[in-house]
């Protein structure tokens, strides 16, 4: 699915987990990127417990997260019905492997709501399309791309800010735009993009400097 698919649709329920939280808090635009999307936006209970662990440690992503379920602009669900078993079953190693709690509870409500699980990490992902394959998956890459209403300069903010900040994963069908979109001297400094894209970057920019000035 295109990055803005889903993500214009307002009869999509989209479920995040903490990564991608993460990764639009890093953005620094979260709150009004939340608030452009169409979609209703829910984050598990787990995944708001995970985050608020993180304030232990100096991140405030807990604290940012709790701001915007307070003002509305997204809403916090808990694991019931067949969701809390399709939980258990994710976290317990009934599919062969086991998950993080705040993975396995945005696939899980993901799936028993038919809404899309917003995920990051590369077992997540594999698992819900292993296992869930009903379930449309996105990540915060996609979302941030189609984040244009933002203004093109905020929108390239954005994502760079999320890649720099936050270490942003970009999965490899999203790598063009991204860097079509960021450039690739931004890109070259970026160390969450695959080294390849970052070299050619530093490659131009070596050039660049190279070329007589007249």
């Amino acid at each position: 699915m295109r990055s803005s698919a889903f993500l214009a649709d307002p009869d999509r329920v989209l479920i995040a987990d903490a990564s991608v939280v993460i990764g639009l808090n890093a953005s620094g635009h979260a709150r009004r990127i939340m608030e452009l999307t169409a979609c209703r936006i829910l984050v598990s209970d787990n995944a708001v417990s995970e985050l608020a662990v993180g304030a232990l440690f100096g991140h405030d992503d807990g604290a940012q997260l709790s701001a915007l379920i307070a003002d509305g602009v997204l809403d916090r669900v808990a694991l019931k019905g067949s969701a809390a078993k399709i939980y258990e079953a994710l976290i317990d190693g009934s599919y062969g492997e086991t998950l993080d709690d705040g993975e396995a509870a945005t696939i899980a409500i993901a799936a028993e709501r038919g809404a899309v699980a917003l995920l990051d990490e590369r077992k997540a992902q594999r698992i819900c399309r292993v296992h869930f394959p009903e379930v449309i998956q996105g990540c915060t890459a996609q979302w941030l791309l189609a984040a244009g209403a933002l203004g093109e300069a905020l929108h390239v903010e954005a994502v760079v800010n999320a890649l720099r900040r936050g270490r942003m994963r970009v999965p490899s069908e999203f790598t063009s735009a991204v860097v079509t979109l960021i450039g690739t001297e931004e890109a070259a400094k970026c160390p969450s993009l695959p080294r390849a894209i970052r070299q050619v970057g530093l490659r131009e920019d070596v050039e660049d400097r190279s070329r007589p000035k007249y």
